[in-house]
C-alpha cells in the first residue's frame, strides 16, 4: 500500500501487477500517483509507459514541446472510424498542413455550418460504438498514449526515452487530492467558483475539457 510505483519483477517487469489490474486499470493508478504525480510501469514487450498528472508536464507534452510527442499509430489506428483522418488524428506535417488551412476558415459561417452536421453525424456513430460496448460490458480506451521521438526531460525532472510511450491520466488528474484538495473526489462544480464567477483553471491542470 505504501508503493510508489508497481513492483519490477526480473524479466517480467510490472506486467504482473498489470494483468490483475487491467479491469480496473484507471483506478489502479490513482494511489500510486497520488503518492508520485509522474511514474513509469515497465513491461517485458513493447515500450516503456510513463503516466502523469503533473500539469507542467502536461504543458511541456501538449504544448511547449509539442512536436516530440505525436499521437502514434496506435492511436491513429484505434480512433480512426470517429475521426478519420483529420486535424484531430493527423501528426506532423499533415497536422500542420490541416491547421494552417483550417486556420483562415474557423470565422466563417459555412464552416460552423458544416461542422454541425459532422459532429452530430459523428456523434450518433460514437454513440452506438459506446452504446454496443456498455451492453457487452467491455471497456472502451480513447485516451491512447503520446509517442516519444527523442530523448526528453520532463519538467518534474523525469526522463523519456525514444520509443517510449508517455500518458496523461485525466482520469487520475481529476482526483488528485495534491490539485484540487482533500475533497477532490466529491462532485463540487462551486470549487470552481467565486462570489457566482466561473475561475477558469490551467487547461493543463483540467485536462478533461480542453
Amino acid at each position: 500500500r505504501k508503493k510508489k510505483a508497481p513492483i519490477k519483477w526480473p524479466l517480467l517487469g510490472s506486467l504482473v501487477e498489470v494483468l490483475c489490474n487491467y479491469h480496473r486499470y484507471n483506478d489502479w493508478l490513482v494511489p500510486y500517483l497520488q503518492k508520485a504525480s509522474t511514474m513509469r510501469v515497465d513491461l517485458p514487450a513493447g515500450p516503456t509507459y510513463t503516466y502523469t498528472v503533473d500539469p507542467s508536464n502536461v504543458e511541456h507534452i501538449l504544448k511547449n514541446n509539442f512536436a516530440n510527442y505525436p499521437k502514434g499509430d496506435a492511436f491513429k489506428e484505434n480512433m480512426h472510424i470517429f475521426l478519420g483522418d483529420g486535424i484531430f488524428n493527423a501528426d506532423g506535417e499533415e497536422w500542420r498542413r490541416q491547421r494552417k488551412t483550417a486556420s483562415f476558415e474557423f470565422s466563417s459561417k459555412i464552416l460552423r455550418d458544416f461542422s454541425t452536421v459532422v459532429f452530430k453525424e459523428y456523434t450518433l456513430k460514437l454513440a452506438v460504438i459506446l452504446n454496443n460496448a456498455a451492453t457487452a460490458h467491455q471497456a472502451v480506451d480513447m485516451k491512447d498514449p503520446k509517442g516519444v521521438i527523442a530523448d526528453d526531460l520532463l519538467p518534474d525532472g523525469t526522463k523519456v526515452k525514444k520509443g517510449s510511450l508517455v500518458v496523461y491520466v485525466a482520469y487520475a488528474m481529476g482526483r488528485m487530492t495534491a490539485l484540487w484538495g482533500a475533497d477532490a473526489c466529491d462532485f463540487k462544480p462551486e470549487r470552481w467558483l467565486k462570489d457566482g464567477v466561473v475561475q477558469p483553471e490551467s487547461p493543463f491542470k483540467f485536462t478533461a475539457f480542453q
